[in-house]
């Protein structure tokens, strides 16, 4: 029986398994640091199928499936955590946590890697290598790529090729978005506070007033992108809050303004990083208020390698012909799969989850998000054609 038969075959096996798994999940959403259920079960499941194990960064998992003969290891990284996001939804297998949901997919990232794992045991005697599995903690928001990283979970032994993937209710069901280079675009985070003179409403003239110096501010950074920042190179800078005072006719002494910069090309980050710096000082300097700027670079953009997007296009056309999309543009939005991405090659794919005939339309991070859950062993079935070709490429 070809390879591809078989795999196809313990695929169909293992999939009412991961839908099972999923919504298991789902029932139980955990949040970042706090995996604590959902590492032991994937910890379990592992080690009963003959898959070292080791809890790294506190609650994440890295499962090393060994091969006969001696070869490269490729890795899978699926990310475990969760969202403070309450369920509004009436799905039989809606979250029981209080303030948590997989509003994001990871519960249908975990249940994929693991039918990955399960599948793949199966051909351990004939694998040239090795396959890592990373289960991350994490990835909203507090970061868990970078401390994994740090532990070694690309070390011992070392990976060669790496794929991430996100399931998309921006794609069709059944389709997979794949792109050469950028993928999704960095993460900085900014908090900037004005610092004025208290004073009078009816008295603005001795005070100094945060507020207006603030909006000029605001106007000015956004002027960095619109006429700074060649029109091609997508870059987003958004304010998404500005807190100053508490009454009507009282200037306050100071303002709080956060935001946050996106963008596809390191270079244009470190010049919009560079020239706020400039424009801020400039503006506080001429308007006789002092100030602080709290700069932070969260994320790398998540830069995919050409030859393993090639890899994933090869096997997504051979599972399921015409799946595959070509996307002409990257998410502005990020991901801490960059961080893997910088340290080895390897891709990240979008796998396309919107029904509209079962009601699946919601965006992630949405209280109402779902996904089409036939396109679980899809899921499962390219990651484990496109593991076994980077073994033998």
């Amino acid at each position: 029986m070809k390879l591809e038969n078989q795999l196809k075959k313990e695929v169909q096996k293992v999939s009412n398994r991961v839908v099972e798994w999923r919504r298991d999940f789902h029932r139980h959403p955990e949040l970042a640091f706090q995996e604590e259920r959902t590492s032991r079960k994937v910890r379990e499941l592992l080690t009963s199928w003959g898959i070292k194990t080791e809890t790294v960064a506190q609650t994440g998992i890295i499962g090393l499936l060994e091969g006969s003969n001696r070869g490269k290891t490729v890795a899978i990284r699926a990310d475990i955590d969760a969202l403070p996001i309450t369920e509004e939804t009436n799905l039989p297998y809606r979250s029981q946590e209080e303030g948590k949901m997989h509003a994001c997919g990871h519960d249908a990232h975990t249940a994929i890697a693991l039918g990955v794992a399960k599948v793949l045991t199966k051909f351990k005697d004939s694998l040239d290598g090795n396959i890592k599995f990373i289960f991350q903690p994490a990835e909203e928001g507090a970061g868990g790529a970078k401390p994994m990283i740090e532990a070694g979970a690309l070390d011992k032994p070392p990976v060669e090729a790496i794929f991430g993937f996100h399931v998309w209710p921006d794609l069709p069901s059944g389709k997979i978005g794949l792109k050469k280079g950028p993928i999704m675009a960095s993460a900085d985070d900014l908090k900037l506070t004005i610092k004025g003179q208290g004073a009078h409403g009816a008295r603005p003239h001795q005070g100094r007033d945060p507020i207006t110096i603030g909006a000029d501010t605001i106007v000015a950074l956004q002027q960095l992108v619109s006429r700074e920042v060649e029109a091609r190179q997508p870059t987003v800078l958004s304010i998404g809050s500005f807190q100053a005072g508490s009454t009507y006719n009282v200037i306050p002494d100071k303002a709080v303004i956060k935001g946050t910069l996106r963008t596809l090309n390191p270079e244009v980050r470190s010049y919009i990083k560079e020239r706020m710096t400039e424009v801020i000082d400039s503006l506080t300097q001429a308007l006789q208020a002092d100030y602080e700027l709290e700069y932070n670079c969260q994320l790398p953009p998540t830069v995919n390698t050409p030859g393993y997007i090639e890899v994933l296009k090869e096997v997504a056309e051979e599972v399921s012909p015409g799946s595959s999309i070509v996307l002409n543009e990257a998410s502005m939005g990020s991901e801490d799969f960059g961080y893997f991405l910088q340290e080895v090659p390897g891709a990240y794919f979008m796998l396309g989850t919107r029904n509209p005939d079962q009601g699946v339309v919601h965006p992630i991070h949405s209280s109402k998000f779902d996904l089409d859950e036939a396109v679980l062993p899809l899921g499962v079935e390219i990651l484990c054609h496109s593991v076994l070709k980077s073994l033998i490429n």
